[in-house]
């Protein structure tokens, strides 16, 4: 009997415009990240050409975007490292200073992006945008 390969599907859903930038960021810095894992990184590139294939007009139609766009990146790339230094903390066993001082900073961080992700949305006139709660107060506040 011969195998027959299974077809992979995609879904469309509808998300908050931002999350597309968001998840554009990502892969930008998973490309940069995994140029030495070619399987990965092939993967990647094909997630990150058609992101781009889809959403290129916008940032024609938008001059901010990118400013927003490249701020959201670099947010995003202190909270990778952030969580890779968790990750070897936790690895380690180790829950002092450091550890703690750097959820800290992945918290701030990710209030920065939340910031950032509604700029976007709202650049793009967004039906949907990102809600957040933190504890007892607002996200942003």
């Amino acid at each position: 009997m011969s195998e027959m390969k299974s077809k992979k599907r995609s879904f469309l859903l509808e998300v908050p415009a931002a999350d597309l930038f968001d998840k554009l960021t990502i892969l930008q810095i998973k490309e940069e990240r995994f140029r030495e894992d070619h399987e990965r990184h092939d993967l990647v590139i094909d997630e990150l050409n058609g992101l781009l294939f889809n959403i290129d007009s916008l940032f024609r139609e938008n001059p901010e975007l990118s400013t927003v766009v490249a701020e959201l990146k670099k947010v995003n790339e202190l909270i990778w490292v952030l969580e890779d230094k968790i990750s070897d903390l936790i690895s380690q066993d180790l829950f002092q200073f450091d550890f703690v001082d750097a959820n800290i900073q992945v918290r701030r961080y990710n209030k920065e992006r939340f910031l950032l992700k509604n700029r976007i949305s709202a650049l793009l006139d967004s039906r949907l945008i990102e809600v957040k709660h933190y504890g007892s107060r607002a996200a942003g506040s």
